[in-house]
This record gives C-alpha cells, structure tokens and sequence, in this order.
C-alpha cells in the first residue's frame, strides 16, 4: 500500500483511530487508516526532533 503524500488525517480521525485500537484492537482499524496514522505519527516525530535540535543550537 503507498499513501497518497496529500492524504492527510483529520485531528477526529486520528481521535478516532487510536481509541479503536485502545478499545477493542489495532485489527479493528482499516490498514489504510493505520498507514495514515503511521505516517502522522512518523511527520510528528520528525517534526519535534527538529525542533528540539533547533533549541539545541
């Protein structure tokens, strides 16, 4: 599966997804969803490890 680099996830999607997984099992999400939500959660993580080497120096 390739996502779509101009697919992004809504903030009630993302909600959405994580209390699936929380609540029942990550096998009751979509994996497109889950792609999506890895990708999210991947741009995130670069995004604060940019911004702590920022504060750095």
């Amino acid at each position: 599966m390739t996502l779509p680099k101009n697919k992004k996830l809504k903030q009630d999607e993302i909600d959405s997804i994580k209390k699936a997984i929380s609540d029942v099992d990550i096998r009751a999400v979509h994996p497109d969803k889950l792609e999506e939500l890895a990708e999210y959660m991947k741009n995130k993580m670069s995004e604060e490890s940019d911004n702590e080497q920022e504060q750095m120096g």
